[in-house]
This record gives structure tokens, C-alpha cells and sequence, in this order.
């Protein structure tokens, strides 16, 4: 049987995922927009920017899923719209006295936006997957903003931490839907390379949202 109708490797998706993308992600944890976040001393406008900038990302991704899903496969038994954040991202912008964005301010969104149009059904799981796993993290970048915002409860963290202790229980239930289905190695590659992707994409709009303070 040949690579490409193989079963990828005994290796699950998902640790692949983790394993292979692993310098990606240290790189957009490190940098400045996410270590001043988590820190609570990112400016609020600049805060903002930035939500405008992602929630363009996710809508756009997410669109793009919910149209795969309608055409069955491996993403109609994975996407779930209830873990879709786009509206969270909105409220949130709309707490720090934000805008949202026409079509041309992000040259990275906006360019994010055409390339899924030509994207497979795994490419489209890899950029999700780095999107659905920010949220682990982003229950602690919720703490820091929290305090340096001086926050209580949920106004202004929705996006960060949208399910709450219910989190580990999700994310959990994601990666066992994902390592359910079979996937051949150019399957795998192309979610490789969508988290790749991803990761390098959401360092861009960070530096977008950095330079409209400038």
C-alpha cells in the first residue's frame, strides 16, 4: 500500500502536532505582543489592535471550516461551532473601545482570507489546531491581563479563556476526534504545514497590531 492511502504513522495527529511544530510555537509565545499580554502591560489600544486584527483571523477560519464540514469527511465529525470564538473576540473588542477592521487594514488577515480558498481539509484542521490550543494558554495569559488590567470576571478575557473549567475537558474531547480519524502522510503535512502557518501568522498581526501604536 502506498504513502499516500497509508495510515500516516502510529504516531497520532495530534502529538505529531505538538512534536513537529514545536519551535513555531515557542517562537509566537515569545513574542513581544504576547510576553507583554501575558505580562498585563500591553497598552489597551494596542490590546485592541490586535483583537481586531485576530478576529478577522478566526472569522475567516471559521467560515471556512463550518463550509468543509457541510461537504462531510474527516471535518464534519470534528469542527464544532460551540468552540468557534469569533463573537467572544468581538465582545472583547468592544470592551476596550475597539473597531472593528475593514477589509484592508490587516494585509496578514486579509491575505489569510484568500489563501483558504485553495485549502485542503487538513490544512484547515492545522490552522485550527494551533487557534483551539492557544486557549489552554490563554487561560493564564487571562490571569495576568486580569490583574494588570485591573478586570474581574469575564468582561474583557472572554476570548482568552471563553470555556472556563471546562477547557481541559474540550480540549481533551478535540484531540480524541482528531486522532479518530485516519489520516495518509500528505494529509499529515498539509495540517503540518497549516499550524506552521498559523503560528507565523499570528506573529504577523502581532507585529501589525505593535506598529499601528507606532
Amino acid at each position: 500500500m502506498s504513502a499516500s492511502v497509508h495510515a500516516a504513522s502510529q504516531t497520532s495527529l495530534m502529538a505529531r502536532l505538538r512534536t513537529e511544530t514545536r519551535p513555531h510555537h515557542e517562537a509566537a509565545e515569545q513574542h513581544p505582543l504576547q510576553r507583554a499580554l501575558a505580562m498585563g502591560r500591553l497598552e489597551r489600544s494596542v490590546y485592541a489592535a490586535y483583537l481586531a486584527r485576530l478576529g478577522e483571523v478566526h472569522a475567516a477560519l471559521e467560515g471556512a471550516l463550518t463550509r468543509g464540514a457541510a461537504l462531510g469527511g474527516p471535518l464534519s465529525r470534528i469542527v464544532d461551532p460551540a468552540l468557534f470564538v469569533s463573537e467572544h473576540l468581538a465582545a472583547d473588542l468592544r470592551y476596550y473601545g475597539g473597531a472593528a477592521l475593514a477589509p484592508d487594514r490587516s494585509p496578514s488577515a486579509q491575505g489569510f482570507r484568500q489563501s483558504l480558498t485553495s485549502a485542503s481539509p487538513a490544512r484547515l484542521l492545522g490552522l485550527w489546531y494551533v487557534l483551539e490550543g492557544s486557549k489552554n494558554g490563554g487561560r493564564f495569559i487571562a490571569k495576568g491581563v486580569r490583574r494588570g488590567y485591573g478586570l474581574t470576571g469575564q468582561d474583557g478575557v472572554r476570548s482568552l479563556d471563553p470555556h472556563g473549567d471546562d477547557q481541559p475537558a474540550l480540549w481533551a474531547n478535540f484531540k480524541s476526534r482528531v486522532d479518530a480519524e485516519s489520516w495518509t502522510e500528505v494529509e499529515v503535512g498539509d495540517a503540518l504545514d497549516g499550524a506552521r502557518a498559523m503560528f507565523g501568522l499570528i506573529m504577523a498581526v502581532g507585529d501589525e497590531a505593535l506598529a499601528s501604536a507606532g
